[in-house]
């Protein structure tokens, strides 16, 4: 799989797995996978924001791998989006099979 050279979003970095496998039977990746082990591992933490609502965003471990954190804004206004640099996709992919028995 051909990482991309900007920061994505973990859907999309989901979907690009996806893609490659070409599966009709595979079972989809999920996004809470990833996101439960880096948390699990300490890449990320899951935090409260004021509003009652559970975000997941990078530690200073996760920052040292590559991710981000980025505000968009939107229909509701703006919003926090964690971002995976290329370096930190490879680190994901280096580590996918390990994710994937850590979830059976």
């Amino acid at each position: 799989m051909a990482v991309s050279q900007e920061p994505i979003r973990i859907t999309q970095f989901v979907d690009r797995i996806m893609d490659v496998i070409n599966d009709p039977d595979r079972k989809k990746l999920k996004t809470t996978t990833i996101t439960d082990w880096l948390i699990e591992k300490g890449f990320m933490s899951k935090q409260t924001d004021a509003d009652g609502k559970s975000k997941r965003l990078p530690t200073a471990m996760g920052e040292q791998i590559g991710l981000t954190v980025k505000l968009r804004e939107g229909q509701y206004g703006t919003y926090q989006v964690v971002c995976y640099s290329e370096d930190a996709q490879r680190f994901l992919l280096d580590h996918l099979q390990e994710m994937l028995q850590a979830e059976k």
